[in-house]
């Protein structure tokens, strides 16, 4: 399963993915999580959830990444998951240890983009970005379907002028608080289109 809720405030938009996986059977195992973010875009925080543990993620670009001691990652590593953002918006986990065979594990994150002026009207474009689990997701494996949720905070939009197919509204007072739609994930990067005025 892999979701992902969109949330607009202003010129903020917060992107935040929810990806299931199914560790496979045999052995209990580790795992590493890698996605490729949308240019220029940072990630803000990152979780991992199973059924009997949670793990905090402690963002660090690579940069500092390099200039760690093996003392300051087993420091960082006992807090949580260590994850690594390059240049690119590649991110990378360390190893997620004591995962049970064939146990479901949930990643969520969220990552912040803006807008250029949302006082008017918008012209979005957002690009879903394909999410690679290393060891957990299996190779030759299509993407599955996934749920897109939008909504407004703030100020919201009177008019859609532009949204993906099969997308249902939300309305409150004449205004739109929110939109969603089923997206499906052929792709290697699934972009939309969402244009509307205030």
């Amino acid at each position: 399963d892999r979701d992902w809720k969109i949330t607009i405030n202003g010129k903020y938009i917060d992107v935040r993915v929810m990806q299931t996986f199914i560790m496979p059977p045999g052995d209990a195992t580790a795992a590493t999580f890698n996605a490729s973010l949308p240019t220029g875009v940072r990630l803000l925080r990152l979780n991992v959830h199973t059924s009997g543990s949670i793990w905090q993620g402690k963002v660090v670009d690579s940069e500092k990444y390099e200039q760690l001691t093996a003392f300051d990652l087993r420091q960082l590593s006992r807090r949580g998951i260590l994850i690594v953002q390059n240049d690119e918006g590649v991110i990378s986990t360390d190893a997620i240890i004591n995962i049970a065979a064939s146990e479901a594990v949930t990643v969520e994150y969220t990552y912040r983009t803006t807008t250029e002026d949302a006082k008017v009207s918008q012209d979005l474009f957002v690009v879903l970005a394909n999410e690679n689990i290393g060891t957990i997701q299996l190779a030759g494996s299509r993407a599955p379907d996934a749920t897109v949720w939008v909504e407004w905070v703030g100020n919201n939009p009177s008019h859609l002028t532009h949204a993906p197919d099969g997308a249902f509204l939300e309305t409150a007072d004449s205004k739109i608080t929110g939109l969603s739609w089923i997206a499906s994930q052929h792709g290697v990067n699934v972009r939309f289109h969402l244009a509307w005025s205030m």
